[in-house]
């Protein structure tokens, strides 16, 4: 069972004075509050001072479902890591890119998918499409209740034929699909931990607040996972939880402070060239 963050700070802290940290965020429904129109959702100036504290004390990294170009735009920290579409594609601080292999064949049932996705779209007046570079989701917060239920109901159809080859994630009225991977962002925090991480003894550290978040919770079991929102309490793998946003850039700034000053990590070297590479295994 989930615990609420604020009444054990110092169990959660206590690791990260010793040890450091990697902290590992969520973009949608964590740093950014949950939207109508997702192309409106954006960070606040004190979480964006919050988070930009934390980044010169600990390795950081943001880990969204939106495409990898669309998050760095809309966090604009430099010398940061960022992925996006659910950790399929991923940037590491100095530009080195890293894009999870799609299979011919899951790609084209990827394609087909999203081709039936879009024309069942058109059919409701309010739906918003996010087309990603390996995900594609459908935005339908804005249709009436009896119309959620309906495009729900078609949208499971439209993909259910394809089975185990694709994925579907639908949560908070995003109905999200791609390619069904052996990478979710569970697999994707655990490889930026890993490479980001200045001392094998440092605290994995990941918030989010969908079932999206799920797998890093879950690839975390001894780390410190925090999940925004308490209604999905029992469904959830996170050890810790925020009730709701309000407290989060506090406790990022408190965050920040734990952490001994740094040698300001990625913020503070000189950008490299651009690279970009296949992530396997």
């Amino acid at each position: 069972m989930m615990r609420e963050v604020s009444a054990h700070l110092p169990e959660i802290f206590s690791g990260i004075r010793k040890n450091g940290a990697v902290l590992l965020i969520d973009f949608d429904g964590t740093l950014s509050s949950i939207v109508q129109d997702p192309r409106t959702a954006r960070l606040s100036p004190p979480l964006h001072k919050a988070l930009l504290r934390c980044a010169k004390r600990m390795p950081t990294a943001i880990i969204s479902g939106r495409a990898l170009s669309d998050v760095k735009r809309r966090v604009g920290i430099r010398g940061i890591s960022y992925a996006g579409s659910h950790g399929l594609e991923s940037e590491l601080p100095g530009g080195k890119r890293f894009l999870v292999p799609t299979p011919e064949g899951t790609a084209r049932v990827f394609r087909e998918a999203k081709a039936s996705l879009k024309k069942i779209a058109k059919r409701y007046r309010g739906i918003i499409a996010e087309d990603k570079l390996l995900s594609f989701a459908l935005n339908y917060r804005a249709l009436s209740p009896s119309d959620k239920k309906r495009f729900e109901s078609d949208a499971r159809q439209a993909v259910e034929r394809y089975g185990k080859r694709l994925r579907v994630i639908d949560d908070l009225y995003t109905f999200d699909i791609m390619p069904a991977l052996a990478h979710d962002k569970g697999t994707c925090a655990k490889k930026l931990y890993k490479k980001l991480r200045r001392t094998r003894a440092a605290v994995p550290l990941y918030i989010g607040d969908s079932k999206t978040d799920e797998d890093a919770f879950r690839a975390f079991p001894r780390g410190i996972t925090i999940r925004i929102g308490r209604k999905a309490e029992a469904e959830s793998a996170a050890r810790f939880y925020f009730a709701n946003r309000r407290g989060l850039s506090r406790f990022l700034s408190a965050l920040a402070d734990q952490a001994a000053p740094a040698d300001q990590g990625a913020l503070g070297r000189r950008k490299a060239p651009r690279r970009r590479e296949v992530l396997r295994g």
